[in-house]
């Protein structure tokens, strides 16, 4: 086990060997510890006692089959360049952790940074690299290299690791990272993280009042903040760790994601690419299932209400996904509600959605218990989400599309009831 004194331990994880050797450079010594394999490297009882069974631990320090830096706070609490954090990269002068000489393939003098913020959650920053860094959390985007971007590497102390494994991808080379007394929040470990806090913000300071040398002209200069809001403009869309299955909707599915750059949790409603439809050909034209789910996200996105689910962004890729507002208590089916007024109040809220909708001309077609998603606080409010089956009608022209859930459609959706139907067959 590690005691409270380490921050993090990087392990070598890529296939090329790049991050085992890179570990072994003369200036990661502080943090070096070497591949054991399970052997002792020197005696560790004295030969006069009886050998320990197999299995047995023997010590503080754990046998391991890769290199690994061990990075600790006395070391850490000792270097003088610590405002932006850590830093990676291949530069001797300003790098703490060297990922290679200048000059290694897709490694960049300062590559990224590791930071802890005032609520001691930890973040890994690419502020300026060439080459763009990928932050895996499970197997999930291991490919999406990003520049100029924040990646979430722990909530607050005591919060379990939600993320699994972590690893770090700079070109070909990779390595896990592990901070092993966070989930315990230990009191010894607590305090050497605010004083690891303090010290970077320390740095901070002293790098903008009292700049040394050639750094005063802010050249090559980069952000001095330990707070992950006020890094230089992100670009790109926003990466999501899909953490946990919710539900089904209308085409897809739904998870709770957590937005990487600021650790917000949404819901996500996924779709999937009908097969043989990966691909799209030069001359070819939008197909059909990736217009509908556009037009769900707008239709969404430009009718907000209070009791209409919100949606913040839409993404194509690495899968086609809505961002939603994430509601906790889930639907209406499974909140729990038992009194006369709650129900009251829900029908009346429902209604106020529905009668927006209407006033723009715009059938939900699917309203169903599990479509209302409810809170509690800081009151009751129930929203209609799901507008998969949404359709916009102009100029009063009546629908005649057989859809919805069956025990809950209007009769003249129905075939052969009605010569077409519109907006009031969601009442």
């Amino acid at each position: 086990m590690h005691g409270p004194n380490v921050f993090a331990v990087l392990i070598a994880r890529d296939m090329k060997n790049r991050a085992a050797s890179a570990f072994e450079l003369e200036h990661n010594s502080r943090w070096f510890s070497k591949a054991t394999g399970g052997v002792a490297e020197s005696p560790t009882i004295d030969s006069r006692k009886t050998t320990p069974a197999d299995g047995s631990p023997s010590g503080d320090e754990e046998e391991s089959a890769v290199n690994r830096l061990i990075l600790t706070f006395d070391e850490l609490l000792s270097l003088d360049n610590l405002q932006n954090g850590v830093q990676l990269g291949t530069n001797t002068t300003s790098s703490h952790v060297l990922l290679g000489h200048r000059g290694t393939k897709g490694v960049s003098s300062k590559q990224f940074n590791i930071t802890v913020d005032e609520t001691l959650r930890i973040w890994l920053h690419d502020y300026s690299s060439r080459h763009g860094t990928a932050v895996g959390h499970g197997a999930q985007n291991v490919t999406e290299v990003r520049k100029n971007e924040t990646w979430l590497l722990a909530y607050e102390p005591s919060t379990m690791n939600i993320f699994e494994e972590e690893t770090v991808h700079c070109s070909s080379l990779a390595f896990e990272i592990q901070f092993p007394n966070h989930a315990g929040a230990s009191t010894g470990y607590i305090e050497n993280l605010k004083a690891f806090v303090k010290k970077c913000q320390e740095e901070a300071k002293k790098s903008i009042v009292e700049p040394p040398g050639v750094d005063g002209l802010g050249l090559g200069s980069e952000p001095t903040t330990q707070m992950p809001s006020e890094i230089q403009t992100l670009r790109g869309r926003p990466l999501y760790y899909k953490q946990e299955y919710i539900g089904e909707g209308t085409f897809g599915r739904v998870h709770k994601v957590i937005k990487l750059r600021d650790g917000n949790i949404y819901a996500a409603k996924t779709f999937s690419r009908p097969q043989n439809q990966h691909k799209r050909r030069r001359d070819e034209s939008e197909p059909e299932w990736l217009i509908r789910m556009r037009r769900e996200f707008t239709l969404m996105q430009d009718n907000p209400h209070p009791n209409l689910m919100p949606v913040f962004d839409f993404q194509e890729t690495p899968e086609p996904a809505i961002i939603m507002a994430y509601y906790p208590l889930g639907n209406i089916a499974k909140a729990g509600i038992t009194d006369e007024g709650t129900y009251v109040s829900s029908f009346g809220q429902i209604l106020d959605g529905l009668s927006y909708l209407h006033a723009k001309g715009i059938a939900h077609r699917d309203l169903k218990p599990e479509n209302f998603v409810v809170e509690v606080q800081p009151f009751f409010k129930v929203v209609i989400t799901d507008f998969g089956l949404a359709k916009a009608t102009a100029g009063g022209a009546l629908l005649d599309t057989f859809c919805g859930s069956l025990k809950y459609t209007a009769p003249e959706v129905f075939p052969g009831h009605s010569s077409g139907y519109g907006p009031p067959v969601d009442v």
